[in-house]
């Protein structure tokens, strides 16, 4: 992968992410992907707007760290779109 992902913010250390600081960076890339078959069993994608309505209907199938990082992503991806 050649692109360098855009920073879009850090959270401060919580519970949620076990305490961790966190950089949240984006990037879109059209693969090929790869994962680590030690560390992922299966890697699916979905558009954006499916997972903002599972992660309302369903939020506890997510991790607390999944959810609060995706909040934040999605906080600054809305005030990154109106400032356009």
């Amino acid at each position: 992968m050649e692109a360098i992902p855009d920073f879009i913010g850090k959270l401060d250390a919580c519970p949620e992410t076990e305490n961790e600081f966190t950089a949240v960076y984006a990037l879109i890339f059209e693969g090929p992907f790869a994962p680590n078959p030690d560390e992922i069993d299966e890697a699916r994608f979905f558009p954006i707007h499916q997972i903002h309505i599972e992660t309302r209907k369903k939020a506890g199938r997510y991790t607390p760290s999944f959810m609060k990082v995706f909040r934040f992503w999605a906080s600054a991806e809305q005030t990154i779109g109106s400032e356009g």
